[in-house]
């Protein structure tokens, strides 16, 4: 009885193990420059497919914003590629220069 319980214990694993792996990780890194609700700059760091998935997603998270705890976005201004981080606002390319990461 025990090596019949051990054995259905195994298959079942196997069987389970496709259904229990993480999907991989999205391998763009984005840097999106947002407004939050008072209209402070902020910017939010996402990892996503692309672009238009990183506005999504910064558009639904809390932003760096200078001297300040981090604030929820409201709209987002920009987003580019974290590698060629450069932003048309020089008010974004200020805060992403002074961030302390």
């Amino acid at each position: 009885m025990k090596k019949t319980a051990g054995f259905l214990t195994v298959s079942l694993l196997i069987a389970a193990g496709p259904a229990l792996a993480q999907p991989p990780l999205p391998q763009g890194l984005f840097v999106c420059h947002v407004l939050t609700s008072g209209e402070q700059d902020g910017l939010v760091f996402v990892q996503a497919d692309d672009i238009e998935r990183a506005r999504v997603v910064a558009s639904e998270s809390a932003a760096f914003v200078a001297g300040s705890p981090p604030l929820p976005a409201a709209a987002v201004v920009e987003c580019v590629p974290q590698a060629e981080a450069g932003f048309r606002s020089a008010a974004a390319n200020d805060l992403l220069e002074g961030l302390v990461l």
